[in-house]
């Protein structure tokens, strides 16, 4: 495939559009272009130039500005978070001034049908540890499946983080994969949907 005579990085196409800005207005009525043709071009040319710095300029301006918002995490911030906590050890404090000055902390709502474990999965010494957050549930079963297996099985089940989990013993020194996925469980019951897969794999010693 040809190369585009147009360039493609800004830099470079700036300085192309001021060349041929200048050459078609030189060699324009040259080659057969009418005098309209040749500033309706150059005004193209002008105008894609401008944008291109006004594009470059406002993208200098959005990380200065972006960064005095980090900033402000801290200068402004941290101080609001001061005053908060002296208006609420204030005698004349109560939670409905609280409520109403937005002071007060609110949890979400857990959607049970919303939920999916998130899982870390790593070697432990002889076990296969799995992390977890529960978020809501009261506890996660994990399911595995071994090198590729068509059939899942139940490999446990854990109210806290971590969960090990030690394979079978096979013969010393040989190696195998293990997909594992796990799902939250609220009063005996799966809710939600199951973690994304996780993989590792199990030297046993």
């Amino acid at each position: 495939m040809a190369k585009d005579i147009i360039p493609g990085k800004d830099g470079d196409l700036k300085n192309w559009l001021e060349v041929f800005k200048v050459g078609i207005g030189q060699l324009g009525v040259n080659v057969g272009l009418s005098n309209a043709q040749i500033i309706a071009a150059q005004d193209l040319c002008l105008e894609f130039s401008q944008q291109i710095t006004i594009a470059h300029q406002a993208k200098v301006a959005a990380k200065k500005e972006n960064a005095k918002k980090k900033s402000m995490r801290t200068t402004h911030l941290q101080p609001l978070r001061k005053l908060m906590k002296r208006v609420k050890i204030s005698g004349d404090y109560n939670p409905s001034m609280g409520k109403q000055m937005g002071i007060i902390a609110t949890r979400p709502v857990f959607q049970p049908h919303e939920y999916k474990p998130v899982l870390k999965v790593g070697a432990s010494g002889q076990l296969i540890k799995i992390s977890f957050k529960k978020k809501g549930v009261e506890r996660l079963e994990f399911y595995g499946m071994k090198n590729g297996s068509e059939a899942w099985q139940f490999i446990g089940t854990r109210s806290h983080s971590p969960f090990y989990f030690k394979p079978p013993d096979e013969l010393t020194g040989s190696g195998e994969k293990w997909i594992i996925k796990a799902v939250g469980i609220i009063k005996d019951k799966p809710i939600g949907q199951y973690s994304d897969l996780v993989t590792v794999m199990y030297l046993h010693n």
